[in-house]
């Protein structure tokens, strides 16, 4: 089966105003973590599921209460 070919691609600029650059600045700010690409974020974010939706509602900037458990089972 053939490669599909790429229909699009965001420029550099676009990428890097985008939400999910935003994000993952904020995840290397509280963290220290830093991400090659995509895979890399996606794994981490399967990997610490508690520690990705906490980063995720205070960027969001949910109103309400976080509460003491934010993933019920992690694993």
């Amino acid at each position: 089966m053939p490669t599909p070919e790429l229909l699009w691609s965001p420029n550099q600029e676009r990428i890097d105003n985008s939400q999910l650059s935003a994000f993952t600045n904020l995840v290397a700010q509280r963290t220290g973590r830093t991400f090659k690409n995509y895979a890399e974020f996606h794994a981490w974010s399967c990997e610490t599921g508690g520690e990705f939706w906490d980063l995720v509602w205070d960027f969001a900037g949910v109103i309400g209460d976080k509460g003491d458990v934010i993933v019920e089972d992690e694993h």
